[in-house]
């Protein structure tokens, strides 16, 4: 009996699995879908000349025109991140604080940039690298140190920058095994690392451009504070840094401004 039992457990882990993985694969299939579904339309690049040269960590968007579709809580949205007409630089050595509703096209903002969605019309230009820290933390399973290196040639004065900037010193000094820790998801105990890891990661490759999707709110409220204060702020006065945020907080002390609106910018400028 025991044998029987323990052998239905068996295939009902296995179907539980299949499941997911069916999921999975129908999540992929609709994102391919939506992607290129653009209503018979040639997807292009930046084939327009540039009327000036760009300086170093600069972005220019002008009339970006797009049916990329996204999944969205209310269904299928279909968004168009520009106006006809619009255009706007994101100038260097800036702090930009993109906010707005949920849905108003933050993320939409940010995948235009980093050259993620379909546009059949418009222009796109930068200049320099870019470094692209996520809401949700992405580590493998491996060191923290590993996870900040991340493959690339080791600089003991890069990583202790990196390090410090993203507040992992502090954990180094709670965590028995410093940097030296395993980060993995099922440990509480250092789950709450990942945030700060993914951000020394993007710290570490020195990039010119830093676009960072809500870090603040994968940390507590003091750590958040420090990575804002002793991180995103400096940062900004030698890189181009984009920051979207919810908190009124931290949007108000950017340099520049940039509000969302039903995936178009509705308005841009400094903090009143």
């Amino acid at each position: 009996v025991m044998q029987t039992m323990m052998g239905i457990k068996r295939h009902m882990t296995s179907l539980v699995i299949g499941v997911g993985l069916m999921h999975e694969i129908k999540i992929i299939f609709e994102r391919f879908s939506f992607t290129f579904n653009i209503e018979n339309r040639s997807m292009i690049k930046s084939r327009q000349k540039q009327q000036r040269e760009l300086s170093l960590a600069e972005i220019n968007l002008k009339t970006i025109q797009s049916n990329f579709k996204i999944l969205m809580a209310t269904g299928k949205t279909q968004l168009t991140l520009f106006s006809q007409g619009y255009q706007f630089f994101i100038s260097p050595h800036t702090l930009y604080g993109v906010t707005g509703r949920v849905g108003s096209g933050k993320s939409a903002l940010l995948a235009a940039i980093l050259r993620e969605i379909p546009y059949y019309s418009g222009q796109i230009d930068l200049k320099g690298s870019i470094a692209y820290v996520e809401q949700e933390p992405i580590v493998f399973s491996d060191t923290i140190k590993n996870n900040i290196i991340f493959g690339r040639p080791f600089s003991q004065a890069q990583y202790n920058k990196a390090t410090q900037q993203s507040c992992l010193v502090f954990d180094f000094k709670i965590l028995a095994q410093g940097d030296k820790t395993i980060v993995a998801r099922k440990d509480n105990s250092v789950r709450r690392t990942e945030g700060e890891t993914n951000t020394g990661q993007a710290l570490y490759g020195d990039a010119d451009i830093y676009i960072f999707d809500d870090p603040i709110s994968a940390v507590d409220s003091k750590v958040a504070k420090i990575l804002f204060s002793n991180c995103l702020k400096p940062l900004s006065k030698q890189k181009t840094v984009i920051l979207v945020t919810h908190q009124i907080g931290y949007i108000q002390e950017c340099e520049q401004v940039i509000i969302m609106d039903n995936g178009r910018i509705a308005d841009q400028g400094r903090p009143s």
